[in-house]
């Protein structure tokens, strides 16, 4: 499906997650991963944030996740979590729940 104004998605991809950014307390200790989900073409993270999972799935933005500091806020984004076959997944599960934590701490 294409939008121009909104670029396009795809639903049911394979996707191969790359963790960008071992360092990251949302990214520490995981490992490369595979799943499905819905991909997305449009612009990708700006370069002044730190970019923490990528994809080379050729339907799919590049940057997948991202985190920054917003003057005194953190922020966190992650582009997946289409329907239950990614939310089964164990490490989506792992970012999105340390992603949480990372944001609320002051």
């Amino acid at each position: 499906i294409e939008d121009r104004k909104l670029g396009s998605f795809h639903i049911g991809e394979k996707m191969n997650i790359h963790v960008a950014n071992s360092e990251h307390p949302i990214t520490k200790g995981l490992s490369d991963w595979e799943m499905i989900d819905e991909t997305y073409v449009m612009n990708d993270a700006d370069d002044d944030n730190e970019i923490l999972l990528t994809t080379d799935h050729p339907k799919s933005m590049k940057t997948i996740a991202w985190a920054r500091q917003h003057k005194k806020s953190r922020v966190f984004c992650c582009e997946s979590g289409h329907d239950n076959r990614t939310w089964e997944n164990d490490n989506f599960q792992t970012v999105l729940q340390r992603g949480i934590k990372w944001v609320a701490v002051k």
